[in-house]
């Protein structure tokens, strides 16, 4: 169902999106981008819409990973146990270059016909497409459904953090940040309603 207008998700001028990498690999349900930095990783949970194509894809982010660029070359580890972590880069300042950091997305929905649809898309995110985080405007008219958790509850291993990352970053783009946070929690209850334990665990973690 369409959850908002085209209007509503416009960009304001004031408050340009940060743009965090570039897709690298792609399915239905999730995609992963490689950054424009080492250390500029959006944050576990921020909502992200994938741009470069006719109606960008929303995603939350699920995951960060650094690693070795060269696969075949395992980071090892350097300095003595009283060197802190700067002075190791000081004496080592080629090793920042030899790395990469990724982050992992869970498509939660896509714009369609000007309206943000709250289901996968017909396709993948395209390949080397950049990925923007998203406004706070373009997010308060993302969570006006929460139709988008059942994508996440089935997110993988880290799904529970996920969404109460996600809740507690979309609430403070709301006016009402604790009753946002309340109707958050009531429409996750029909969906745990078999594991009450999972559902009081979520709840504990987007207490306002």
């Amino acid at each position: 169902m369409p959850v908002g207008t085209a209007e509503e998700l416009k960009m304001t001028a004031s408050a340009p999106p940060t743009r965090y990498g570039r897709v690298i690999r792609a399915s239905i349900d999730r995609f992963s981008a490689e950054c424009f930095a080492r250390d500029g990783a959006p944050p576990l949970g921020l909502l992200v819409a994938v741009e470069d194509m006719e109606e960008p894809v929303f995603a939350v982010v699920c995951g960060v990973l650094t690693e070795g660029i060269d696969p075949t070359r395992r980071v090892t580890a350097r300095g003595e146990p009283e060197h802190d972590l700067q002075r190791v880069l000081d004496e080592n300042p080629h090793v920042p270059a030899l790395l990469a950091t990724t982050f992992d997305a869970v498509v939660v929905g896509h714009k369609r016909a000007g309206n943000v649809c709250q289901y996968l898309p017909s396709a993948p995110a395209p390949m080397l497409a950049r990925v923007r985080g998203c406004t706070d405007d373009e997010c308060a008219a993302f969570m006006r459904s929460f139709d988008f958790l059942r994508l996440l509850l089935a997110g993988g291993v880290f799904a529970d953090d996920v969404i109460a990352s996600a809740l507690r970053q979309a609430a403070a783009a709301q006016p009402d940040r604790r009753g946002f946070l309340v109707h958050s929690g009531k429409a996750l209850t029909p969906l745990l309603a078999d594991d009450a334990t999972r559902l009081q665990a979520i709840l504990r973690r987007i207490q306002p």
